[in-house]
């Protein structure tokens, strides 16, 4: 306490004022005290104040390819619309490098698989190529990931490097140690992903594309690489998975009695059930877990039905109506009947011609006098699938060495295509034959037909094949289908040839 003493007088009034100083000190400590403590509530209320944070949610599948149906670069999920898969090849002819599906082997990790989806078949681009090109819009989306399961022949390129674009034309490497990484060989699929979300150019882009380019091995005239199970996932940015699925697929389909039938409900927000009710046709189901409506209809007649996709935030609904057809008569698009052997031109000038663009196209090793190369035999036996009452005649023979028989079959106007021929070959011959189609003109496929592969027989004995691509629906109304017949197991020989007679391509006027 601080205190003058001047007299006893002011000693006393000295203690008073102590006392006084004293008292008025207190309290002056508690006001501080108080303001203290005030203005640190103040500040720390301030710092604790929560700030708005972006709920991300789970992404969800904007585009999905399994790869396991008739037309394997279909999205088995497409919830934007642009979507696609292309493949860029050195040499953009029949001879080189292709997409075709791929058998997975038993075993292989399902990576990546969505829904429970099963083991099945693999998109394999064929070399030599010089890249995949996926294109993904995500209007709509943001947050983007994209993955896929991969291995590689032993052949394959062992090497690749992946960019994307933003304005749909100039690429950029992906950010990051992963943009190139290494193949494994088959059975070794690798789950490969890439995550876009600090890209923000990838974000509600129609534009949006990724694109896988192949090296150490892709300039080769064998060998593969092998995608499965390809997904591009993104957060909505209309609030992540809270909206219910919208069904996006047509809602009027149509089949014919007593042919095979398929049709797949499709719908946003990765539904995870489906449904069919009303009267359904008889012959057809639902697959509750794919969507896909199956089976062979076995009463014509128009039915109005409706379809629903449900997942934990509700269900869409959408009237579906499935129109079965009677039996459909089938036109004659194109047919060589190899009668008219006056010259070469015309022994491969088409008999009927009623969709321009038709032709046929062979494939040699060495285009010289000397090696591979066609022309007319004459047929021996009862002519197998002659039209108009067409009498024997010749056929086409198609000499070693010799790489493949190409037909070039515009469908414009028509639907449920089928293609048949006869066909045997030489003693000498002894090749094998697989059947490829493509309908972009570039890419050849041989999932959805059968028979896939076969021996022919030996001349005479001539055997009648036929593929019908009714359930392919891309094959119908295409200006740029074509059929490709590969050789093999004898086909390098310099003598031994495979003939044909009366091919035929027919369909049903739309």
């Amino acid at each position: 306490m601080f205190c003058l003493r001047l007299s006893n007088n002011s000693i006393t009034c000295g203690r008073y004022f102590c006392r006084s100083l004293n008292f008025n000190m207190k309290q002056l400590l508690i006001f501080f005290t108080t303001a203290l403590l005030f203005t640190s509530c103040v500040k720390d209320r301030t710092i604790s104040t929560p700030t708005t944070t972006v709920n991300n949610g789970t992404r969800t599948i904007i585009d999905y390819w399994n790869f396991n149906g008739t037309n394997v670069i279909t999205p088995t999920i497409s919830n934007v619309p642009g979507d696609s898969l292309h493949g860029d090849f050195l040499t953009v002819d029949d001879t080189t490098g292709y997409i075709d599906s791929y058998t997975m082997p038993v075993g292989a990790p399902n990576n990546n698989a969505q829904n429970g989806d099963p083991l099945g078949n693999a998109l394999r681009v064929r070399n030599p190529v010089t890249d995949l090109i996926i294109s993904a819009p995500t209007t709509g989306y943001k947050d983007i990931i994209v993955s896929y399961s991969e291995a590689k022949s032993s052949n394959g390129a062992s090497t690749n490097t992946v960019s994307y674009t933003i304005d749909g034309t100039n690429y950029i490497t992906y950010p990051g140690a992963s943009a190139t990484y290494t193949v494994q060989v088959d059975p070794d699929y690798t789950l490969e992903s890439f995550d876009f979300t600090a890209i923000t150019g990838a974000n509600n882009n129609p534009d949006f594309k990724v694109k896988i380019t192949f090296s150490n091995g892709n300039t080769a005239t064998s060998g593969n690489d092998r995608f499965d199970n390809l997904t591009v996932e993104g957060n909505s940015i209309s609030g992540g998975t809270s909206n219910v699925p919208a069904i996006t697929s047509s809602a009027t389909v149509n089949g014919t009695i007593n042919t095979a039938f398929t049709d797949t409900v499709k719908a946003s927000n990765t539904p995870t059930s489906f449904a069919l009710t009303g009267i359904i046709p008889p012959g057809l189901t639902i697959n509750t877990t794919t969507g896909i409506i199956s089976g062979t209809p076995s009463v014509a007649n128009t039915y109005v039905d409706t379809v629903k996709a449900t997942n934990a935030n509700g269900t869409g609904t959408q009237i579906l109506t499935i129109i079965i057809n009677p039996p459909a008569t089938l036109t004659l698009l194109h047919y060589w009947d190899f009668n008219n052997t006056t010259s070469l031109t015309t022994l491969i000038t088409p008999t009927i011609s009623n969709v321009p663009g038709d032709s046929l196209h062979f494939d040699f090793t060495t285009v010289t006098s000397t090696t591979g190369y066609f022309d007319s035999v004459a047929s021996t036996v009862t002519s197998q699938n002659a039209q108009n009452g067409d009498v024997d005649g010749d056929a086409l023979r198609v000499r070693n060495p010799c790489l493949d028989f190409i037909i070039s079959a515009p469908t414009t106007n028509y639907k449920n295509i089928v293609v048949t021929y006869a066909e045997d070959e030489s003693s000498s011959k002894g090749a094998s034959d697989s059947v490829y189609y493509t309908i972009d003109g570039v890419n050849y496929f041989n999932s959805g037909i059968t028979p896939v592969y076969y021996t022919p027989s030996v001349d005479p004995l001539y055997t009648l094949y036929s593929y019908d691509f009714s359930s392919i629906p891309n094959v119908s109304n295409n200006p740029n289908f074509k059929i490709k017949i590969v050789f093999s197991n004898g086909n390098l020989g310099t003598s031994g040839n495979d003939r044909f007679d009366n091919l035929t391509v027919q369909g049903v006027h739309q």
